[in-house]
């Protein structure tokens, strides 16, 4: 019997990864990018979330993380692809302020992985299509990180 390797999954980044000309590109050039928001086949996820600093600044701590399992990972791929999705640098609402909470997600697939970047103001990125999420979406999110008092991942 052959055992199957799942990929590993790297550690949340311990500030969020934020610059937005960093991720132009980030996930490669794969033109499947451009069509569906996460195209890999998921076989684990690792979700970040980050909380603005106290200072005020849009500096963004790690305060919690969770690694989804293939199973979880696939609903929330499939969940993700559902949300109605537009070419980056297509108009959206104007944003008034930074979210006070982002996530970052990682998905792995067999071969290749696929970050999703928070942009705020109800959006959410692979660097070739915007998706805009919903309150359910967002809920499902926050629900799949376990909080710092319940043993996720932190930063001290």
């Amino acid at each position: 019997m052959q055992t199957r390797r799942l990929p590993s999954v790297a550690p949340c980044p311990k500030d969020y990864p934020f610059a937005i000309d960093t991720y132009d590109g980030a996930n490669g050039t794969d033109a499947s990018l451009g069509k569906t928001v996460i195209p890999v086949d998921a076989r684990t996820a690792e979700v970040c979330r980050y909380t603005r600093s106290s200072s005020g600044q849009n500096d963004f701590a790690l305060v919690g993380s969770t690694v989804l399992d293939e199973r979880a990972a696939r609903r929330l791929k499939d969940d993700t692809n559902h949300l109605v999705s537009v070419p980056v640098g297509t108009e959206r609402p104007a944003c008034p302020s930074i979210s006070k909470n982002l996530v970052y997600i990682v998905f792995s697939g067999t071969s290749s992985r696929i970050r999703l970047y928070d942009v705020s103001c109800g959006f959410i990125t692979n660097g070739s299509l915007n998706a805009h999420t919903t309150a359910r979406w967002r809920s499902d999110v926050a629900n799949l990180i376990h909080g710092p008092s319940k043993g996720s991942t932190t930063t001290s």
